[in-house]
């Protein structure tokens, strides 16, 4: 072990946890919502009553801006074909029906040209959807063959930094669709969203590909990639969409003064396992950050670093697999981990929190990790809180170093350590 590490060993006392802390977090997080969450059961509720293998066709929604609807609707079409219960109709066969058609499918579509479109496209039952300005989203299921709606659903929409980046991007140009590495890196600047398809991207070489936003570093085997003064940019993956990088010791995607950053539905990860430094992604002097749905994969040595960073949201994803810890946080504030798994990582502090306050794991499970500690909290944190989280199967010596985390509502089962009280 380096003498770094045996510095961040050493500890200040366990402090008293004051209630009143808790419940301030509870009310200030208890507010955070979702947006992929929010569409996802108005979808499920919309496809309840529908018939077993129905075909469907989900539409462009009417929304405030072009990329909203676009991404308003692909969700609704990943969530129907993950329930497998309908057949969905590929979007490019939407497309060309698009082309062929003197409407079009992306703004408020009436019932009588949904039939049209319908029977076009050969399906049985279209999707239609309004997204207003109140963030009000209202779904209908139009039988293709009465024009009867068949079901009608509507939510309210969370405001995040998800929905605001989609909503500011009213460009045409703005949302940019890539199939390659090279086209990945390419795409990244400033006020766009990037939408990858499904597949692999090896970012390995995609060091020749000129972009003023972001340098290549080598941390010591390979050139890895910062992106530096960006805005406004979301990255958001199809089912199956996996960055990787082949330098163990750097990071996937590193992030330096870059505010209002959304990853969505990406796996990342690097092809040869790291040690000593590097990790799957870094976050320096940023604010604003939404990742939601990623798995981040080894390899690396810890899965999300921030130094320096606020307002950082991380949901519905996993991290796994690093080869010494899960995270480290530093010098930052109002974190939140949603209904996130944590598992399968290990060999010293898992969890390290440096001079940091706000930060919340909430509904999340933490398994299956080893280590000299689950937690390491030094004395300058504040505010630091697990609620309604499991802690299964974990191998270290100690739950936490130095301070101790809020806890509401934990679960433990099957650890090494003692359960704290």
């Amino acid at each position: 072990m380096s003498a770094n590490h045996l510095q961040k060993c050493i500890r200040h006392p366990l402090p008293g946890i004051c209630l009143i802390l808790f419940l301030l977090n509870a009310v200030l997080y208890g507010q955070d919502g979702l947006l992929e969450t929010g569409i996802r059961d108005a979808a499920l509720r919309l496809e309840k009553p529908l018939v077993q293998g129905s075909v469907v066709a989900v539409l462009d929604c009417s929304a405030p801006s072009e990329n909203l609807a676009a991404f308003v609707s692909q969700e609704i079409a990943q969530n129907f074909v993950k329930s497998g219960k309908l057949v969905v109709v590929d979007r490019k066969d939407i497309e060309l029906v698009k082309k062929e058609l003197t409407f079009q499918l992306s703004g408020e579509v009436s019932d009588e040209s949904a039939q049209s479109i319908g029977k076009m496209l050969g399906a049985q039952i279209i999707i239609t959807g309004t997204l207003d300005d109140t963030r009000l989203l209202r779904l209908k299921a139009i039988a293709v063959e009465t024009a009867r709606i068949l079901a009608m659903e509507s939510v309210r929409l969370p405001e995040g930094t998800l929905y605001n980046t989609l909503r500011s991007g009213t460009k045409t140009g703005s949302i940019i669709d890539v199939s390659t590495a090279d086209e990945l890196i390419a795409a990244v600047g400033s006020d766009k969203t990037i939408r990858l398809k499904k597949g692999i991207y090896d970012i390995s070489q995609s060091w020749q590909v000129k972009n003023r936003v972001i340098n290549w570093v080598d941390e010591y085997d390979g050139l890895c990639p910062v992106i530096r003064g960006v805005s406004n940019l979301a990255i958001i993956g199809e089912e199956g969409a996996e960055i990787v990088i082949e330098p163990a010791y750097g990071w996937v995607f590193s992030f330096e003064n870059c505010s209002a950053i959304t990853l969505s539905g990406i796996t990342f990860g690097h092809s040869v396992p790291g040690y000593c430094l590097g990790g799957v992604l870094r976050f320096k002097n940023c604010e604003q950050i939404d990742m939601s749905r990623c798995d981040l994969y080894g390899s690396g040595t810890i899965g999300i670093s921030l130094e320096r960073t606020q307002k950082v949201t991380l949901s519905d994803s996993i991290i796994r697999e690093c080869t010494y810890g899960l995270l480290r946080i530093e010098r930052s504030s109002d974190i939140s981990f949603i209904t996130t798994r944590l598992q399968d990582t290990g060999e010293y502090s898992l969890i390290e929190v440096i001079a940091s306050e706000n930060v919340l794991w909430r509904d999340c499970t933490f398994s299956n990790n080893r280590g000299s500690a689950l937690f390491s909290i030094d004395s300058l944190s504040a505010n630091i809180l697990a609620q309604s989280c499991l802690f299964s199967q974990n191998t270290t010596d100690e739950f936490s170093q130095g301070r101790m985390p809020g806890l509401r509502m934990p679960q433990f089962s099957d650890n090494s350590f003692a359960s704290p009280r």
